[in-house]
């Protein structure tokens, strides 16, 4: 007898990366639906709230043991609310694979087959629009949710994936990164007469994708 179609539990307190990640998508994609998700369990602003504490906590957790013990009890929290949402979505997707999915959780039962990490993008398409600004452009990759974009203002650093989560070799503040990005985004401000390389990265529940090939543009 097959099961009954519930939220996947892809995340653990063990991988704060993977569990901020999952909050942030499931804040997105419940706030996009929220007329089907009109009484969550933990109110949307809430939640947004607790994701971006629990954020700054993470950052900071190396800052000293009460800068670590914040962050212990930050993710606890977040871990919970996020156990209170996928309650909630059960309660309102009553098997339903295709209303989980809108909530932005992972549906499971033996008819479900795990998400896989997605492919690596095209190179992005590039158009400046004068002032600084910048739009960036990428073909959807199959069985993404979401894509990071890394722009580098000078030299191009080392890029590794850690845990699902991209770090830059050397650090250096010549470098942006946008997570959670769409297929489309605009970047303001940047410095006039700087070549821009944009590199960016697929992503979803199951992990992040090998770097797109590099793109560059004159900013003007």
């Amino acid at each position: 007898m097959p099961k009954q179609i519930v939220v996947r539990i892809t995340w653990k307190i063990s991988k704060p990366e993977k569990l901020l990640f999952v909050a942030n998508y499931v804040y997105s994609e419940m706030s996009a639906n929220a007329a089907l998700f009109s009484s969550p369990k933990v109110p949307l602003k809430d939640f947004k709230a607790a994701i971006e504490e629990t954020t700054e906590a993470y950052n900071k957790r190396k800052n000293g043991e009460s800068a670590k013990g914040l962050n212990k009890e930050k993710l606890e929290e977040l871990n919970g609310l996020l156990y209170d949402q996928a309650g909630y979505v059960n309660s309102i997707a009553v098997g339903s694979s295709a209303i989980i999915l809108k909530s932005g959780f992972e549906p499971i039962s033996n008819e479900v087959k795990k998400a896989v990490t997605p492919g690596s993008p095209k190179a992005a398409e590039l158009k400046t629009l004068g002032n600084g600004t910048l739009k960036v452009n990428i073909l959807k990759v199959e069985g993404a949710i979401a894509y990071t974009y890394v722009l580098f203002l000078g030299a191009i650093s080392t890029i590794t994936v850690d845990f699902n989560v991209l770090k830059v070799s050397p650090a250096t503040e010549d470098v942006i990164i946008l997570p959670y990005g769409k297929t489309f985004e605009t970047f303001y401000n940047l410095p006039i007469g700087t070549t821009v390389t944009v590199i960016a990265f697929a992503q979803n529940s199951a992990g992040v994708s090998a770097a797109s090939p590099a793109a560059s543009r004159l900013i003007n």
